[in-house]
């Protein structure tokens, strides 16, 4: 197997004879294997591509982590304890599988994947190790001595650990009239929820935004005129599809499977689409976006904050909004082809329908007429013409703003729906460009009045954050006595575990003889207490000032 393996970058090509094949795809450019081969086969490779055809075969190796089972052992025929693709295609489907193991390719990292069997009488999961737990007790009770460790192959009847259920089913190594009998328990695991999620996700984020994307118009937009929520989504999209680019050409598959999540997910669907929801139905003169942003304190309706239109396009704002969007669910679909092929070509058909012209013009003009297999790729620079760092950075504040008002309002049980006061204390030179969109912490936190400043004193009863250079109050949700009370025992908690530190790492015996890696670990978790003491101190001196 050794020796065929060596020759085969070659001789698959019509070595020794000099083929057109040969010609072409030698050498290649990049091998996929696991870390446990690399003496056995890839070694021999390039030394036989040396050899005999005067140049190493591939550049480049990706060595990518091994999949083991909940055992933390490998997968493998011979155990039967591997998860069978078809089967995890029947309970999650081609593409959530698929998303699944992108996410889980990490650089080194190999995986454990627990293995499940799902009863076909009531669909409720059997995990295999408490099978195989089963399997011999059962063996043992019939007299069986086990002179080896039972291994997933070895469980051919299987009896369902549901208990309002408890029948046997045939797994997939029990004969074919086994399997007829008591009808097959399919293998799945749930590491490939995550991808069935997304793709839920996916789909019926992308329906939502269908149903508001039928007359779409395809015009050109002066991108600095936008409204704010608009240039953001655009910049955002231009960064993730660089840092896309960036994560491929670096193998970095998980990396680059997160960047496409937490554009989707997090900026497009929680923000953007979020934000733009009123204009979509709330028709308003062009004007400035700048022009009419709200004042801190004022609190006007999202949909008189929101509806806003760019003063370059035509129409509403909601035909700048349905451009944008358009734009941006046309790239999201393009980049996450690749790895959720079958949703995203369904979707694009229907996109293809409701705006068939979509893009932007001068900056971004797509041939969208087309499968989407063979569809252009968003390019490797992104659209220069799109980035703006600026608008990146208010949008930051505004996030982390609103991620701290939601922190709050869910640690002292704020219904959502009620308003609330807040205080903003943010750096001197971030107060025009937060001021100018303070609407959008307003709408997405739930704010009924909103102060932002550069220096304030601590209301007395409000609960208090600070996160992404921001100091946030939210007034009247807290109890300073109460408060006085967690704080001044979680300090003593936390004194008393630095002190620990403290002693331990004194100690020249545990320093010299314990392993660098432990020493380390302990410096790093003592720097970690003293900061939480220094925070929890300064928030102790807030409450008693």
């Amino acid at each position: 197997t050794w020796f065929s393996s060596a020759l085969w970058p070659f001789s698959t090509l019509g070595w020794p004879e000099q083929t057109d094949h040969l010609k072409q795809y030698y050498p290649g450019a990049v091998l996929v294997t696991s870390r446990d081969i690399i003496t056995n086969w890839v070694a021999r490779m390039v030394m036989f591509g040396l050899y005999s055809m005067g140049e190493v075969p591939f550049r480049h190796v990706y060595i990518h982590p091994k999949i083991l089972d909940g055992r933390g052992e490998t997968m493998s025929k011979s155990k039967g304890n591997g998860v069978d693709p078809v089967d995890a295609i029947h309970t999650h489907g081609a593409d959530a599988m698929r998303y699944a193991l992108a996410d889980l390719t990490t650089e080194t990292q190999d995986v454990r994947m627990p293995v499940e069997y799902v009863c076909p009488h009531c669909g409720k999961l059997t995990d295999q190790a408490v099978a195989l737990k089963a399997e011999a007790q059962a063996r043992k009770s019939r007299g069986e001595k086990l002179d080896r460790k039972l291994q997933p192959i070895d469980c051919l009847r299987i009896t369902c650990a549901n208990h309002a259920c408890g029948k046997p089913f045939a797994s997939q190594w029990a004969t074919d009239e086994l399997k007829e009998e008591l009808g097959l328990g399919r293998e799945t695991s749930d590491k490939f929820d995550i991808g069935r999620n997304f793709c839920t996700k996916l789909w019926n984020a992308a329906r939502f935004a269908f149903m508001n994307l039928e007359g779409t118009e395809c015009h050109e937009l002066d991108i600095a005129s936008l409204p704010p929520e608009d240039r953001w989504i655009l910049a955002r999209l231009s960064q993730t599809i660089r840092r896309y680019h960036d994560a491929i050409a670096k193998y970095q598959f998980s990396a680059s499977v997160k960047i496409l999540r937490e554009f989707f997910w997090e900026a497009l669907c929680d923000w953007y689409i979020e934000l733009t929801k009123p204009r979509f139905t709330t028709p308003e003169p062009r004007a400035s976006a700048r022009a009419i942003s709200p004042e801190p304190n004022d609190a006007p309706s999202p949909a008189n904050a929101l509806a806003r239109a760019d003063s370059a396009a035509p129409g509403t704002a909601s035909a700048t909004t349905k451009q944008v969007l358009a734009f941006s669910l046309d790239q999201i679909l393009r980049l996450f082809h690749p790895t959720i092929p079958h949703i995203t070509e369904r979707l694009w058909q229907t996109l293809g329908s409701v705006a068939p012209k979509r893009g932007l013009p001068g900056i971004a003009d797509l041939n969208t007429d087309t499968l989407l297999v063979l569809a252009e790729f968003p390019p490797v620079e992104g659209y220069p013409a799109l980035d703006d760092e600026s608008i990146l950075d208010v949008f930051a504040d505004l996030q982390a703003a609103t991620r701290g008002v939601r922190e709050l309002r869910s640690k002292c049980g704020v219904l959502p729906r009620q308003r609330v006061a807040v205080t903003i204390v943010a750096p001197e030179d971030h107060i025009e460009s937060f001021k100018g969109e303070a609407h959008v912490v307003k709408h997405m936190a739930g704010i009924g009045t909103l102060s932002i400043v550069t220096r304030a004193a601590r209301p007395a009863n409000s609960a208090s954050v600070t996160i992404g250079g921001l100091r946030i109050f939210v007034h009247d949700i807290s109890d300073d006595q109460a408060d006085r009370t967690r704080t001044k025992t979680a300090l003593a908690d936390v004194e008393k575990q630095v002190v620990g530190k403290e002693k331990k790492l004194s100690n020249e015996k545990f320093v010299t003889n314990a392993k660098p890696e432990v020493v380390a670990a302990e410096r790093t978790r003592l720097e970690e207490l003293v900061n939480e003491r220094d925070t929890l101190t300064a928030h102790l001196s807030e409450l008693e000032a």
